[in-house]
């Protein structure tokens, strides 16, 4: 008996099937479509893996500021880590970090971070401040991008 239904069920299944097109509830839809839906669904995976792997959070490269190998002037810095972006302008007064200008800063959610970290690094002379929760890569990224317009402040002095 059960062989009998295996075969009623093949039956089935190839009489549903007709030029290349399957009914299902109803509904027809061709192969195509099936191979389509996996296409997409690979690119989603793909997608979320790149996204993943790209939010991770940047190191930080500075420290306390070396106050003896600055020059005065104006230095712009630029740096990037997965989605976050920043372009700084840094002012040098008396061998001191006296001004910020975020001049680009591409975020998705750590916009947040741009009045309060400039203003952290010019307080306390460092490029290693505490984050802003919730927008802690921007965060890093913004000191990074300061760090490396100290590091042109310094290569000046060598000069």
């Amino acid at each position: 008996m059960l062989h009998t239904r295996n075969k009623k069920s093949k039956r089935y299944q190839q009489a549903k099937k007709v030029n290349g097109k399957f009914n299902m509830n109803g509904e027809e839809f061709e192969m195509g479509e099936s191979k389509s839906v996996v296409m997409f669904m690979r690119i989603i995976i793909f997608a979320v893996i790149v996204l993943s792997l790209s939010c991770q959070k940047a190191v930080i490269i500075g420290d306390r500021i070396d106050s003896n190998r600055l020059v005065d002037g104006i230095y712009e810095g630029y740096y990037k880590h997965g989605p976050n972006s920043t372009w700084v302008k840094v002012t040098i007064q008396h061998q001191k970090v006296a001004a910020i200008e975020i001049i680009k800063h591409n975020a998705w959610k750590g916009k947040r971070a741009e009045p309060i970290i400039p203003k952290r690094i010019i307080e306390q002379q460092s490029t290693n401040v505490d984050a802003v929760t919730g927008a802690t890569n921007s965060s890093r990224v913004i000191m990074n991008a300061v760090q490396k317009a100290i590091e042109q402040a310094y290569q000046n002095k060598n000069e």
